[in-house]
């Protein structure tokens, strides 16, 4: 997507053009134990504001959680999704994780 001022590398989106741009996730994962999972999206380790989710399971299983938020993103910058954990969850898999920028303006 050069022609639109995006391109990927290194397990992140590197924005060529800074702009208004709209940032949607989906991460589905699988806890081993109970526990929280926070995920977010940073702009050359720095986090987005507005763009923090989390997946808080009291049980093993699934949590999913999806973001949809409008951030101003500078030009020649990474911008990638980050996951940890805010418990002592005993393990997991991340089963899906997408990342979808829009240069809105």
């Amino acid at each position: 997507m050069e022609d639109y001022g995006i391109t990927g590398s290194n397990n992140a989106v590197q924005i060529v053009e800074g702009g208004i741009y709209e940032v949607t996730y989906v991460v589905n994962a699988t806890l081993n134990t109970a526990g929280n999972l926070v995920i977010g999206v940073k702009e050359n380790d720095r986090e987005l504001q507005g763009t923090s989710g989390t997946i808080t399971l009291d049980e093993p299983g699934i949590g999913i959680v999806a973001k949809n938020t409008i951030v101003k993103l500078l030009g020649s910058s990474s911008v990638y999704l980050y996951i940890m954990s805010t418990t002592s969850t005993q393990g997991g898999t991340i089963n899906q994780a997408s990342i979808s920028l829009k240069l809105l303006d």
